[in-house]
């Protein structure tokens, strides 16, 4: 008999980290197996190298563990999203929407499950994490996903429906 089998899914994780490196360089990416890889609170420790958060610009956590053929009756009754705007180096941001439950903060960073997809050769699930340092994270908002929870609101400017601010006489 090799090994023990007690039913246990076999998981693959990695953690790919992209970072500034030196000018000549530019943006690096490297692949970690998680045990070689902390977050702390002056960044992350990759191997034997600390990388200070100003320079992370992302880390995914990517998940493979083998395909269960069942549904997520959870997916369905999400309604409230998240939007996330990261700064990439363009005027608009990266934005990102997930369901709710597939965001989380942390003092950190902001996370958000990117992906999910069957890598059918293997036999696996895939799951993927993206991780933002908060000095990239621009904005965050938290919406329903149900129109009929949020109206839509059209006000003309300059009609007498047009909130006033007392700040502006």
């Amino acid at each position: 008999m090799s090994g023990l089998d007690i039913g246990v899914q076999q998981n693959q994780v990695v953690v790919r980290v992209q970072y500034l490196d030196v000018p000549a360089k530019g943006v690096t990416t490297t692949e970690v197996p998680t045990s070689e890889f902390e977050t702390g609170e002056r960044g992350v420790q990759v191997g034997t190298m600390l990388i200070p958060w100003q320079r992370v610009q992302e880390y995914d956590w990517i998940v493979r563990q083998e395909v269960v053929d069942a549904g997520d009756p959870t997916r369905a009754a999400a309604k409230l999203r998240v939007r996330i705007v990261a700064d990439d180096g363009t005027p608009g941001g990266n934005a990102l929407e997930v369901p709710a439950d597939r965001f989380e903060s942390t003092p950190y960073v902001a996370t958000v499950l990117i992906d999910r997809h069957i890598e059918p050769d293997a036999g696996m699930l895939v799951i993927q994490k993206l991780s933002i340092p908060w000095h990239r994270v621009v904005s965050i908002e938290r919406y329903t996903g149900r129109p009929d929870l949020e109206p839509e609101v059209v006000v003309q400017a300059g009609s007498s429906s047009a909130p006033t601010r007392p700040d502006v006489g």
